[in-house]
């Protein structure tokens, strides 16, 4: 705190497994509060080896490297205001830059592990869903499925889903890990629905330089403002709404 608080430093973040009771006391102790958790779970190598190839759902595509704006739209869509403020997002955080890409070339050219990246097109240019699967080639490492969808569109999640383990299935047959975040209950469902199973959950803790503010605040009165007129007041009568 000391070294990057020099270096204007103002949001710090941990993640904490819930069974680290004493490391949730201590991050507390020190200022940290709560503000989401993250779930994570397995899909077994028997539940793999059951789900048949799926179609893909409508619209779905490989993703291209024009598409980082619209998935930090997506992003936003899909994440609550309190949550952004602390986990803020700009669309160069979704760019697959050339080290990247290159570096997954390699390491399927050399046969241990591939990476595939799928959008789903929404209406007037823009995505509803957002699916990243690395699959293993060598060794017991689980594969992993990353998951995004518009909350408009809930049906979309258990369709990504299967496609997603149906094309794990030309791959070894790992247990496959995903993850879902507490305010995505509809993620939680679908996972729980195709028969996934809960491993272990991390509490994400954040201390930052805001001020907390008590409510209510005292109210003021219409007469008492003057000349200023708030947004949410009526433009006639200037009565609050």
């Amino acid at each position: 705190f000391h070294r990057y608080s020099a270096e204007n430093g103002r949001v710090y973040t941990v993640a904490v497994d819930v069974r680290n009771q004493a490391g949730l006391a201590l991050c507390e102790k020190k200022g940290f509060r709560r503000y989401a958790a993250v779930e994570y779970y397995q899909a077994t190598k028997a539940l793999g080896a059951a789900v048949e190839p799926t179609p893909p759902p409508a619209r779905l595509r490989p993703l291209r490297s024009r598409d980082a704006a619209m998935l930090a739209e997506l992003y936003q869509a899909s994440t609550p205001a309190a949550v952004r403020l602390v986990d803020s997002r700009t669309p160069a955080d979704f760019e697959v830059g050339l080290i990247e890409r290159t570096m997954e070339l390699w390491r399927r050219r050399w046969h241990e592990c591939e990476e595939m990246r799928y959008v789903v097109d929404g209406p007037e240019r823009s995505l509803i869903g957002y699916l990243r699967i690395l699959g293993q080639y060598r060794g017991e490492a689980p594969h992993t499925l990353q998951i995004a969808t518009h909350p408009a569109y809930p049906d979309l999640l258990p369709e990504l889903l299967r496609f997603a383990l149906g094309k794990l299935r030309g791959f070894p047959g790992n247990a496959a890990m995903t993850w879902s975040a507490s305010y995505h209950p509809h993620k939680r469902a679908a996972f729980v629905e195709a028969g996934l199973q809960l491993v272990t959950e991390d509490v994400c803790l954040v201390k930052d330089t805001f001020i907390p503010l008590k409510l209510p605040l005292q109210p003021l009165k219409t007469e008492e403002l003057g000349a200023f007129r708030p947004a949410y007041c009526d433009p006639v009568s200037n009565n609050l709404r």
